[in-house]
């Protein structure tokens, strides 16, 4: 059980290094406000539209770095504001892959988010009777994949026979 413990804490820790970008979409749980309470996706100018707000720069950041700024954008407009945050929808990602790869090259690879239709549905019910009740965040975190190394892998046709798995090297944006 504590591996289990350790292991969901590492996933955590990496969803929150995630460099929020355009095209990602995020519930964010106003605490005490749920008329406030939406999903929110970042447009192609890297804003989303938030309430009493207005356009928010969302581009860049990671969830921390999100929080932190909704927390002095809120200051002046909410009494002790607080948030919680989620990941609903991971942006389609653009890799550029080379080495010994069947088919290196340019290629688009999708966020998966099997139930955030579902998602969607038991957040904004009125009926409580029609759905059952459960925790928004709970559903959210375990129906999100996002891109990994091994998509990108797969979206260049496997590795070849000469490939060497311990010299893969990633490049990425981090996050602020």
């Amino acid at each position: 059980e504590q591996i289990e413990q350790n292991n969901l804490k590492k996933f955590k820790d990496k969803k929150s290094d995630y460099v929020l970008g355009v095209g990602d979409k995020i519930y964010i749980d106003f605490i005490d406000i749920t008329e406030f309470n939406n999903f929110y996706t970042i447009g192609p100018t890297g804003e989303i539209y938030l309430p009493e707000a207005g356009p928010f720069y969302a581009d860049g950041l990671s969830i921390k770095g999100l929080h932190e700024k909704l927390i002095v954008t809120y200051k002046n407009i909410l009494i002790e504001p607080k948030f919680n945050i989620q990941i609903a929808g991971y942006r389609p990602i653009n890799v550029f892959t080379t080495g010994e790869l069947r088919r290196p090259g340019k290629y688009t690879i999708s966020g998966i988010n099997d139930q955030s239709y579902e998602f969607s549905k038991r957040s904004q019910s009125k009926d409580s009777t029609k759905l059952p009740q459960i925790n928004n965040f709970e559903l959210l975190n375990k129906s999100i994949n996002f891109p990994t190394l091994f998509d990108a892998i797969r979206a260049s046709g496997g590795i070849t026979l000469y490939s060497d798995l311990s010299n893969i090297e990633v490049i990425r944006k981090k996050s602020t």
